[in-house]
C-alpha cells in the first residue's frame, strides 16, 4: 500500500531531504481566489490531488473535486487517474477517461487550476530559507515561479568570488532575462550589447574599448561599452560571435581589470562583472578556450523544460509591455483565463522561446494602445494564433496536433463581413444561410483582429 502525503510539512521535508531523483507536481496557475497553500508536492508512492484537506495536494478551486484525480509513480512507471470528478481531468488539453501513462513536462488541468508533472524534480530542490530570501527581493517574476531559486542561487554563488559569468542556453531561453535579475540581486547598473550586431573586428573593439585621441580622422576619443559599465554588469549576448582576438582582449580585462583605449598605450583601472552569453552548444559554447577557463558556466533551461514557469514569466512580459506602451500596468492584470495559460503551455515556444510569448504581450499591449478593450484584445490575439481552441474549455489541443485553419476562418468572415454589412448578428445570420456555424464571439473576435469597425444593427 502506498501513503498519501497529507500535510504540507511532510512535503516539504521530502523536497529538503530528496538525495536522488524524484517526481513531483507543480501549481503552475490557480486563480487569486483559488490560490493553495502549496505551490508544489513530491510524490512518493501515491498522490492523490482535490478540493478536500486529506489529499497530498490541496487545491481550494471551487471547480475542483473533493477528490479529483490520482498520480502514482512506481519505479519507471508514471500513471494519471481521474477519481470520478464531475468537471474532469485534462492531460495535456485531451479529457481522460481511464488511467494513463503520464510522459515528463504533462500540462494537467483540473478546474480553473494547471499542473505540470516532473518525473525528476531535483533541479527544483531547495532549502526554505532561499526560497525565502529570493521571494523577499520579488525576482521570481523576471525569472519564472519554480526555477528561480536554482538558477537565482547559482548566479549569486557565481558572482561572491567576482568571477565573470556565461549564460548557455538556446535561443530566447531567456538569458538577457536572467541577466537583469542578477543586476537586482547585486544593485548594479546593467549594460547590454549584443555582440552579434558587430560588422567587423575592428567594429568590436572599438565599441568594447573604446578609442583614444586622434586614432581615426573626423572620430573625437570616447570610451568603449567596457568603460561605460564601470562599478557596474555588462552583458554581451551572443558572445560566441566575438573574433578570438575580441575574446582574448576581454579575458584581459577579466584578469586584470585593466582597460586601454584603442590607440592609447596608457591603462585605466575598471571593475566590471561580465556576463556573456551563448546560444551554441557544449563543452566549448564556441568561446576561446582560455576565455572559457575563466567563465563560471550557468545554465538557462529551454521554456521546453520549464513549462511551470511560463504563466508567471507571461504575466511578467504583458506587463513590462503594457509599461513600453505607457499603459498602466495594472490594465495587464486578469485578461486571461485559465484556457488561454494552458495555451501557452501546450504551445511550448520550441524554437521561439521566450520570444514566442514576447511577440504575443507586446501584439496584446499594442491593441489595447489602440484602443481595444483589454479582454478582447487578448482574445483576439489568442485566436488569430490558436483558432477555436482559444474558446474551448474542452478538449484543448497541443500545437503539434491541431489543425491551422485560421486563415480560412479569417476570409470567411471577412468577406461576410463586406457582403452582408458591419454588424454581428447579421453576419452570424448570413453564413447560417449558408451552412456555416460561428458564434457571435468569434465573428466579433475575428473582426476585432482584422481592426474594422463593428455596427450596431438599424432598427426600422
Amino acid at each position: 500500500m502506498y501513503e498519501d502525503e497529507t500535510h504540507t510539512t511532510q512535503n516539504a521535508l521530502l523536497w529538503i531531504n530528496a538525495t536522488s531523483a524524484f517526481p513531483a507536481l507543480l501549481v503552475a496557475y490557480a486563480p487569486l481566489d483559488a490560490t493553495p497553500h502549496s505551490d508544489r508536492a513530491a510524490i512518493s508512492g501515491r498522490l492523490r490531488v482535490g478540493r478536500d484537506i486529506s489529499n497530498g495536494l490541496k487545491l481550494p478551486d471551487p471547480d475542483v473535486s473533493r477528490r479529483h484525480l490520482q498520480i502514482t509513480c512506481n519505479a519507471d512507471v508514471h500513471q494519471i487517474e481521474d477519481l470520478g470528478s464531475k468537471n474532469g481531468t485534462y492531460l495535456n488539453g485531451r479529457r481522460i477517461h481511464g488511467p494513463e501513462r503520464l510522459p515528463d513536462q504533462a500540462v494537467i488541468r483540473l478546474g480553473q487550476t494547471i499542473l505540470v508533472f516532473l518525473k525528476d524534480a531535483r533541479l527544483l530542490k531547495y532549502v526554505l530559507e532561499d526560497e525565502k530570501e529570493f521571494e523577499e527581493e520579488q525576482y521570481y517574476d523576471i525569472v519564472g515561479r519554480f526555477y528561480a531559486v536554482p538558477l537565482l542561487r547559482e548566479l549569486k554563488e557565481a558572482t561572491i568570488p567576482n568571477r565573470s559569468i556565461l549564460l548557455a542556453g538556446p535561443s530566447g531561453s531567456g538569458k538577457e532575462l536572467a541577466a537583469h535579475a542578477l543586476a537586482q540581486i547585486k544593485y548594479q547598473r546593467l549594460t547590454i550589447q549584443n555582440a552579434a550586431r558587430f560588422a567587423s573586428e575592428e567594429e568590436a573593439m572599438t565599441t568594447l574599448f573604446g578609442v583614444g585621441p586622434k586614432v581615426f580622422s573626423h572620430v573625437a576619443a570616447r570610451p568603449g561599452y567596457i568603460e561605460q559599465a564601470n562599478r557596474g554588469i555588462l552583458f554581451l549576448d551572443e558572445a560566441h560571435n566575438l573574433p578570438q582576438r575580441v575574446q582574448k582582449s576581454l579575458l584581459r580585462v577579466m584578469e586584470d581589470r585593466q582597460l586601454a583605449r584603442i590607440g592609447e598605450t596608457t591603462s585605466r583601472e575598471v571593475n566590471v562583472l561580465f556576463v556573456l552569453a551563448s546560444n551554441e552548444p557544449p563543452p566549448t559554447y564556441a568561446l576561446a578556450h582560455d576565455l572559457l577557463a575563466r567563465l563560471r558556466v550557468v545554465n538557462i533551461p529551454s521554456l521546453g523544460e520549464r513549462l511551470a514557469d511560463i504563466p508567471c514569466l507571461f504575466d511578467y512580459l504583458l506587463n513590462k509591455a503594457f509599461q513600453n506602451v505607457t499603459l498602466p500596468s495594472s490594465q495587464s492584470r486578469d485578461i486571461l483565463n485559465t484556457v488561454h495559460y494552458e495555451l501557452l503551455m501546450l504551445d511550448r515556444f520550441e524554437t521561439t522561446n521566450v520570444r514566442g510569448l514576447m511577440e504575443i504581450a507586446e501584439n496584446i499591449a499594442t491593441r489595447v494602445a489602440m484602443g481595444v478593450n483589454p479582454k478582447k484584445a487578448a482574445e483576439a490575439i489568442f485566436y488569430l494564433r490558436y483558432g477555436d481552441a482559444a474558446y474551448q474549455n474542452e478538449a484543448v489541443q497541443p500545437a503539434e496536433q491541431k489543425t491551422r485553419a485560421v486563415p480560412n476562418d479569417i476570409d470567411i468572415v471577412k468577406a461576410a463581413y463586406f457582403r452582408h454589412g458591419q454588424n454581428v448578428s447579421e453576419i452570424k445570420r448570413a453564413l447560417g444561410n449558408e451552412g456555416l456555424t460561428y458564434s457571435r464571439s468569434r465573428i466579433a473576435s475575428i473582426i476585432d483582429a482584422l481592426n474594422l469597425p463593428r455596427m450596431k444593427k438599424t432598427k426600422k
